[in-house]
């Protein structure tokens, strides 16, 4: 399975769990979905990712070579960062903050 067909499961896997109400796990593989289409993104320049914080210097670097110089739109390099926020509340918290519970719909 290549990263971007992952990141293709993924998103058919958040749509499933937001269908079941299962916002949590809709949020977790919303973002996975989209970290793992912008790894590939970053595979196909030739950036293999070998940080310890694997997490932060994909978005970091994402937002360098695609969001920064023009070839991708703002509005995708602020979803990434918010989603990631969000997988980790969903995550961690017992209780999710209003943004997150009412940015379920744009994780969709």
């Amino acid at each position: 399975m290549t990263r971007i067909e992952l990141a293709e499961e993924m998103l058919v896997d958040a749509a499933l769990c937001l269908a079941n109400q299962r916002y949590r796990s809709a949020i977790s593989r919303s973002y996975y979905a989209c970290y793992h289409a912008a790894r590939w993104c970053l595979e196909q320049i030739g950036i293999n990712i070998t940080s310890r914080d694997v997490h932060g210097a994909c978005l970091r670097l994402f937002s360098l070579h695609f969001i920064r110089n023009g070839l991708l739109p703002d509005w995708m390099g602020e979803l990434l960062n918010r989603l990631r926020r969000m997988r980790i509340a969903a995550d961690y918290r017992l209780q999710l903050p209003n943004e997150e519970a009412g940015a379920i719909c744009g994780a969709k």
